[in-house]
C-alpha cells in the first residue's frame, strides 16, 4: 500500500511503495534494452555539470497507470492551475561510480497546444543499495554551492519522490553500485 510522507510540507513529499520491486526490475530491463547517452543540460552535454546517462521515452499508457496510481496523493492545484496528469515523456537515468548530476533546477515542461505546464518533478528510484547517490535539497543557489543542504534522501527500490521544480536540489555522487531513476514531469493547467 502507498504511504505519502510530506519531508518538506508543500515542496517535498515522498510516496512509499509506489512500485514493487518487480516492477521496478521490469523497468531497470527495460531502460537498459534502450540505448543509453550522456545525460544532457539544454540539450549540450556539460560533464562538469552532470555525467550520468539517460534514455528518453514517450509512453502515454505508462503515464496514465502511473497517473492513476499518484494521483490521490498529488497537489489537486498549485497557484491556481488544477492538476492534469504526467508527461509522457520519461527519462531513465542511470549513474555508475562517480556519477552525480550537480545543484540545479528543474525546467518546467509545456504543452502549448493545451496550456499545460509543468509544475512539480515526478521520480521514482527502481533501486537501493548503491552507496552515495542520495538526493540532496538546498535552500538556495548560494546554499546549493557550498553543498550545504538542509534535506538529502535516500533511493529507496519504488519509492517516488515529487518536488517542486523551482526546489535546488542535486544528484549526488554515487560511490559505488549503480543507481537507476525514472523521471517526469506532473502536469498542471
Amino acid at each position: 500500500m502507498v504511504t505519502i510522507e510530506e519531508v518538506d510540507p508543500g515542496k517535498v513529499l515522498l510516496l512509499h511503495d509506489f512500485l514493487t520491486g518487480d516492477e521496478c526490475m521490469s523497468l531497470i530491463r527495460r531502460s537498459e534494452s534502450l540505448m543509453y547517452e550522456p545525460g544532457k543540460v539544454a540539450d549540450v552535454v556539460l560533464e562538469d555539470v552532470r555525467n550520468n546517462e539517460r534514455v528518453l521515452l514517450d509512453d502515454m499508457a505508462l503515464a496514465l497507470d502511473l497517473f492513476h496510481k499518484a494521483k490521490p496523493f498529488l497537489p489537486h492545484e498549485l497557484e491556481g492551475h488544477l492538476l492534469v496528469g504526467l508527461n509522457e515523456r520519461w527519462r531513465f537515468y542511470r549513474y555508475r561510480p562517480g556519477q552525480t548530476f550537480k545543484p540545479h533546477r528543474d525546467g518546467a515542461y509545456f504543452r502549448v497546444t493545451s496550456f499545460e505546464e509543468s509544475q512539480l518533478t515526478f521520480m521514482i528510484y527502481l533501486n537501493e543499495g548503491m552507496t552515495g547517490g542520495e538526493t540532496r535539497f538546498f535552500a538556495d543557489m548560494e546554499q546549493a554551492f557550498q553543498g550545504c543542504p538542509y534535506l538529502s534522501v535516500k533511493p529507496k527500490t519504488g519509492m517516488a519522490l515529487v518536488f517542486l521544480h523551482q526546489i535546488w536540489h542535486e544528484g549526488a555522487v554515487v560511490g559505488s553500485g549503480q543507481k537507476y531513476v525514472l523521471r517526469t514531469d506532473v502536469m498542471y493547467k
